[in-house]
């Protein structure tokens, strides 16, 4: 062999081949196919060190670029909701949900907003949901909830955000008249005083009391029992709604106390 002669790959593999004394048996063809797909995955190898590249190109299924659909059924956007309460809605994509992610955000009295609490929603086929119990103080709350699918695609319709008013706190009841004593302190008290008649009464009476609460109150229902060998047995019930409370109210507003009155007739 020539030492001058200058050797690419092909000078190489033809030179194998004419071991073969000048005809290209089948044994000459086949390391010389070996001999090439040594030589290719070798130089694949070596542009992988620097560079990443998809050997199969167009032979595997198609990329996912579709964002998923999320939609929130419930709550709604300006709710009131207690200290429990339960977040649903649906989400889809073309390909899976990896998860739905829950935040949320207390709406300051400065404008500003800081992140309170995070959380994963429960997936089920197409249906999540999420409940959240006793992590949030009364306030206002900005909830941003987000689709998230396996390739982390994401759009204006994988995102919802509402705004949820959170009371977490119980209203305050108090009856104001009858003044109200134990039945054990009843039966003490003597009947024939005078000064204790407001605590006997024998035929029709009114009850009167207010409730209070830092957020609006629904409806008030109060229920009136005798004990009976251990237990209470209901006889009687008033239910008031927002819109039956006495006129002396101070409004459906914030930090609001409402009063009411019920009379009974004697039984």
């Amino acid at each position: 062999m020539n030492t001058n002669t200058r050797y690419t790959m092909t000078n190489f593999l033809n030179h194998i081949v004419s071991i073969s004394g000048g005809e290209r048996s089948r044994t000459a063809r086949y390391w010389k196919f070996i001999l090439t797909m040594i030589f290719t995955f070798g130089l694949m190898a070596a542009i992988g060190c620097n560079q990443q590249i998809n050997v199969w190109s167009g032979a595997g299924t198609d990329p996912d670029n579709e964002s998923p659909i999320l939609t929130v059924l419930s709550p709604r956007n300006m709710d009131y909701v207690g200290a429990a309460f339960i977040l649903t809605g649906t989400a889809t994509d073309n390909v899976g949900i990896a998860n739905v992610t829950i935040q949320f955000f207390r709406n300051e009295d400065d404008g500003s907003q800081t992140l309170i609490y995070t959380s994963k929603a429960i997936l089920n086929n197409e249906k999540w949901s999420c409940k959240i119990k006793d992590v949030l103080d009364s306030g206002e709350y900005t909830v941003v909830i987000t689709a998230n699918d396996v390739s982390a695609n994401r759009s204006y319709s994988s995102s919802k955000t509402l705004v949820l008013i959170v009371d977490a706190s119980l209203p305050k009841a108090n009856i104001t008249a009858p003044l109200l004593l134990t039945q054990n302190e009843l039966e003490n008290l003597d009947y024939r005083d005078y000064t204790h008649i407001e605590y006997f009464q024998n035929k029709s009476f009114t009850v009167r009391g207010s409730v209070e609460d830092d957020y609006p109150i629904n409806d008030i229902t109060v229920i009136l029992t005798e004990a009976n060998n251990g237990n209470e047995d209901t006889v009687y019930r008033c239910y008031f709604d927002n819109e039956s409370f006495s006129d002396n109210n101070t409004g459906n507003i914030k930090g609001s106390m409402y009063n009411w009155n019920m009379t009974i007739n004697s039984m």
